[in-house]
């Protein structure tokens, strides 16, 4: 264990502590489970921090929860989105197992999760490398997201463009940055996507109907098939823009504004009351209606006119066109759409896009679970 009177000199920031620290201390914990480069970026102890970062044995030193804690441990985060709210879900778990409770952060991790640039420099200069997760499963590039938003991300990239270290951007990542396109595109062109990733921003273009930016991954090398899945359907996009609605981006409703009709609109399917917001229940519950009346208003109220639709509709047979180019495959089309995928096309009423469909081989049988759904006018 650290010895208390050294974790006293280096939260007192004594400039000399740097000069007596050994191999002997790098893998060392004080009584409160922290590491001695914890404790250096909780303190802003920047001599301490440059020492340690340049001691490559302590890159892959973490804070690991005790034994007995792990199976609890593994059965509650199972249940946690820990994107929502970092802060709070680890005073959660403290509170319930524990101040010493380690989260198995890296030294980059940790100063990922402080926001502290000049260690991340320090370390990724060093030779740390990206691509661990902590506790929580959350990459380098999340902790920074929510620890100093876009311009600590964006940090974080270029220094690991500058060090030449591989940085991987997660799914998870690029949904929490979907309504700010141009910062993602941005970071996309400069750091490494995962899988899940591609697959989602292959979507994400195809609902904004930017051919030019779909065509440009395709151009790539990216096989317009691996973005066929039931929950990111490229060309189930291309159709419906269902990705902005899903998600209550800036431009669902001139692009999603006729599968927005039959699905209502984003914030219209739950009210949420919150416990700690200091207004009772039923006025919280009479504020919530009145927006969800105003947003399915402004649904109601919407229209495009024909010129504009047509525009629109014209993008869409153009971005089904290229996808098909590209060798999207009508079979898997077929076999990994969403459900209802069918009834939710027709609902569109656009027969140019089921024509364009058909003539590329997708099989549009609607599955009988759906046919009740379907008006009979449109199954014929």
């Amino acid at each position: 264990m650290l010895p208390e009177q050294f974790v006293a000199r280096i939260e007192a920031r004594d400039p000399s502590v740097a000069e007596d620290i050994t191999d002997a201390h790098i893998g060392q914990f004080d009584a409160r489970n922290r590491s001695l480069f914890d404790i250096a970026l909780l303190s802003d102890h920047r001599e301490v921090v440059t020492a340690l970062a340049a001691r490559k044995a302590g890159h892959a030193v973490a804070a690991q929860p005790r034994d007995e804690l792990k199976p609890a441990l593994r059965h509650l985060l199972a249940s946690l989105d820990p994107r929502r709210g970092i802060a709070k879900l680890e005073a959660d778990l403290r509170r319930s197992f524990g101040d010493d409770l380690g989260l198995q952060r890296t030294p980059l991790l940790q100063a990922c999760r402080l926001g502290h640039a000049f260690a991340i420099e320090q370390l990724l200069q060093a030779g740390a490398k990206p691509g661990s997760k902590d506790l929580l499963g959350l990459s380098e590039a999340e902790l920074c997201l929510d620890a100093g938003g876009l311009p600590l991300l964006d940090t974080l990239v270029s220094l690991c463009v500058r060090h030449k270290r591989k940085l991987v951007l997660s799914e998870g990542l690029i949904e929490r940055l979907l309504g700010q396109p141009e910062a993602l595109q941005t970071l996309a062109a400069q750091a490494e996507l995962s899988a899940g990733a591609k697959r989602l921003l292959m979507c994400l273009n195809c609902a904004r109907l930017d051919t030019d930016r779909a065509a440009a991954m395709l151009d790539a090398g990216f096989d317009p098939n691996a973005a066929l899945h039931k929950q990111a359907h490229a060309l189930f996009e291309a159709c419906t823009s269902s990705l902005l609605l899903q998600h209550g981006l800036a431009d669902w409703l001139p692009l999603a504004w006729r599968l927005a009709r039959r699905r209502g609109a984003p914030g219209t399917h739950a009210i949420v009351i919150d416990p700690n917001n200091g207004t009772d229940v039923a006025t919280q519950m009479a504020a919530a209606r009145a927006e969800v009346r105003a947003r399915q208003a402004q649904l109601d109220a919407f229209d495009l006119d024909a010129h504009t639709m047509a525009a629109q509709t014209a993008k869409r047979l153009q971005l089904i066109a290229v996808l098909f180019k590209a060798g999207l495959d009508p079979a898997l089309v077929r076999k990994k759409a969403p459900d209802f995928w069918v009834r939710d096309l027709l609902g569109l009423q656009q027969p140019e896009l089921i024509q364009a469909l058909l003539a590329h081989g997708v099989n549009l049988e609607p599955q009988d679970y759906e046919r009740d759904s379907i008006p009979a006018e449109q199954l014929a």
